[in-house]
């Protein structure tokens, strides 16, 4: 496919950049780190830490168990998050409906 290749000799990771998608290629470990939050790719697992907790998968794939964990959490913050406004932050309240997660509404 069309694309760049960048290779880095020290992680010994090859990244090939398509319009469509990265890929990254790397023979035991890949880790970015962007301010507290830290992306972790191996041959058998995947992870993504952050400041609200860690999400990963064993199983390196987008299982359908990880992606409902993923949804889960998102409705839960959805239906519990606060608002502030620029008055010295103070808060303005919560949803004023709650979401009940279906995507077919």
């Amino acid at each position: 496919p069309e694309g760049v290749t960048i290779r880095d000799a020290k992680s010994n990771t090859t990244f090939l950049l398509t319009p469509e998608s990265i890929t990254i290629a790397t023979p035991e470990k890949f880790e970015v780190t962007v301010g507290s939050t830290v992306l972790t790719l191996t041959a058998g697992t995947w992870s993504l830490t952050g400041q609200s907790g860690t999400l990963t998968d064993s199983a390196a794939s987008t299982s359908p168990k990880i992606m409902l964990e993923g949804w889960e959490k998102l409705v839960q913050w959805v239906n519990s998050h606060r608002h502030s406004n620029g008055n010295d932050g103070q808060d303005t309240g919560g949803p004023t409906s709650q979401f009940n997660g279906s995507i077919t509404e």
